[in-house]
């Protein structure tokens, strides 16, 4: 990888002497980033980020594409406002490569709102380490996440996540041939380095939902079988559409019913002997059956699930978000505590630690004088 004498435009430019290997990880800002701060940026733009991107010192991604503004880009959202000498950036962006990795960012977001939906857009530089910048991972069906979602915000304050499946089901298992698990492999002991696979690989996203200080809503849409039965048991909270059914289904396929966490998480929710039948024999389940077993609590017709998931979500997000993230972590801990002496011993340091907040005072004070209190 090499730079040409000047980082000007013209034969001598950069843009001539990009040339980073295909592995090579800095390849969003050598060939996108950096380019487009060669031609159109500052001068004081290309003397702060050129040397470092093409030394290796900052990784970049773009955040361009939105949930609305895909292959039509001009219909993005995200707002970029003017508050004296700085901007402030609100908005979300989605399927951005690199994003958890990123230094900087390439930004487009909206100036101005009265412009045709073509105009009225401007490029950024972002940091992408400074607060109010919130990188989520977007798995997919097979189980890893190869993107990111990104939410900026001067004050992120997510209280509650709704999860769900795109299209007609919810998670129907791992497409093997796109998991990566192969490559993955290659070198790797057959039995060492599947283990590794099922453990880095996939074994991370649930043990990263079940370590979620924010409350997650499963909005199963149909199947739930495999990964996605892990899915949707390790969710604090399931809505079910109607079509939903649910399974292990592992031992179908020759191996043992218990995986990615399915013989702690089940019996914590429907009991030893309901776990230990549905993991034997691998049966589906309909909603109503889930009900009765106690794994949901709400069944809504298909169209409404995700309707009824963020109404769920609504009624957490009203209530302050230190109080939320602290009921779901004693409720997951006191799953496991020695006793109810251990377990009230928890609630009532945590119930002081919350008490003492700026929030919590407001709240009790607004009840006092009779008004509508704050819960942020």
């Amino acid at each position: 990888m090499t730079a040409a004498r000047s980082i000007g435009s013209g034969p001598t430019g950069v843009r001539n002497e990009f040339q980073p290997p295909e592995e090579f990880g800095l390849a969003i800002g050598i060939g996108m980033c950096l380019p487009t701060i060669r031609d159109h940026g500052t001068e004081d733009l290309k003397r702060r980020f050129i040397g470092p991107g093409l030394r290796g010192e900052e990784l970049w991604c773009q955040l361009y594409s939105e949930p609305s503004a895909g292959s039509d880009l001009a219909a993005l959202s995200t707002r970029a406002e003017l508050d004296g000498d700085e901007w402030s950036v609100t908005g979300q962006k989605v399927w951005t490569s690199g994003a958890e990795t990123a230094d900087v960012a390439i930004l487009l977001a909206r100036t101005d709102l009265d412009a045709p939906k073509h105009a009225g857009i401007t490029m950024f530089v972002l940091d992408m380490r400074q607060p109010g910048v919130e990188v989520r991972p977007l798995v997919q069906m097979t189980g890893v996440a190869e993107f990111n979602e990104v939410f900026l915000d001067g004050d992120p304050d997510v209280r509650a996540v709704v999860v769900t499946g795109a299209g007609r089901g919810f998670c129907a298992g791992i497409d093997l041939k796109a998991s990566g698990r192969d490559e993955y492999m290659a070198d790797k002991d057959p039995i060492a380095g599947h283990f590794d696979w099922l453990d880095v690989e996939l074994g991370a996203v649930i043990r990263a939902i079940h370590h979620l200080r924010t409350p997650v809503i499963a909005a199963v849409n149909g199947i739930a079988v495999g990964l996605g039965f892990s899915l949707a048991l390790v969710a604090d909270i399931r809505v079910l559409a109607r079509s939903a059914e649910l399974a292990d289904g592992y031992i179908g396929i020759g191996v043992t019913g218990c995986e990615l966490g399915t013989s702690w998480l089940l019996p914590r929710l429907v009991g030893y002997d309901a776990a230990a039948e549905l993991l034997l024999t691998g049966r589906r389940i309909g909603v109503e059956e889930a009900r009765e077993l106690g794994l949901c609590r709400h069944v809504v017709d298909d169209g409404d699930v995700v309707v009824r998931a963020v109404e769920v979500a609504n009624s957490i997000a009203g209530h302050h978000t230190f109080a939320v993230e602290m009921t779901k972590q004693v409720l997951r801990l006191n799953q496991g505590a020695p006793s109810l002496d251990a377990a009230m011993a928890l609630e009532h340091r945590t119930q002081i630690l919350t008490g003492r907040t700026a929030a919590a005072q407001e709240v009790r004070a607004a009840m006092v004088e009779r008004r509508l209190g704050r819960s942020d």
